[in-house]
């Protein structure tokens, strides 16, 4: 699992702790796992762009405002509900960080992933590399960042591997599937009769 998947496994509990709404502490944690398809970056939709044969830049940067729209109105109806009903989260006393270390923690834990997807993306909307190049890319980037941030270890590239390898394999039964349920319909005439169904 990733470790933002791990981050959200482990959100529920603590927000149930707390005493937050069941619907407020899940319902919002579900809206964030369809968000990360949408935002960049974004396995599904390079795997869509594949599929549908398009430009994966081009996809990757329509999937932006859309989901910038969606995490706003996520907002609002959470901001909505805690105003109707304010014990469906129930405040508490957290400590203040400073501005120091708020520029601390953003430098360190926002600004070197959101390089790396600027550079991964960067790349491809400018034309200097295809899909499979940036993506080349983003692992050397990242590699280079686990350098710095002293997380390169062996135990850490085994776990790099094993993740990468299950969404690989993955990928792969989606597009034989797919690719096999299409071929069915086509051989069975199953799409040309829908298509004169819908036309009639």
């Amino acid at each position: 699992a990733s470790p933002t998947s791990d981050a959200r496994t482990k959100a529920v509990p603590d927000m149930m702790r707390r005493g937050y709404n069941k619907y407020l502490s899940i319902g919002p944690i579900m809206g964030v796992g369809g968000l990360a398809v949408i935002i960049p970056p974004s396995a599904l939709a390079v795997l869509l762009a594949t599929l549908g044969r398009i430009d994966v830049g081009d996809l990757l940067l329509a999937g932006v405002v859309p989901g910038v729209v969606l995490a706003g109105l996520y907002t609002a109806l959470i901001f909505g509900w805690t105003r109707v009903d304010p014990t469906a989260a129930p405040g508490y006393v957290v400590e203040r960080a400073s501005a120091a270390e708020k520029l601390r923690l953003v430098a360190l834990d926002i600004l070197p992933m959101v390089a790396v997807i600027v550079l991964v993306i960067g790349v491809m909307v400018a034309g200097v590399a295809t899909p499979t190049e940036a993506a080349a890319v983003g692992c050397v980037g990242v590699m280079i960042l686990a350098a710095v941030f002293r997380c390169l270890t062996w135990p850490a590239f085994k776990k790099s591997v094993d993740a990468a390898l299950r969404v690989t394999v993955m990928a792969f039964l989606i597009i034989f599937g797919s690719a096999t349920f299409s071929q069915l319909l086509a051989f069975s005439g199953a799409s040309s009769g829908l298509i004169k169904w819908a036309t009639a």
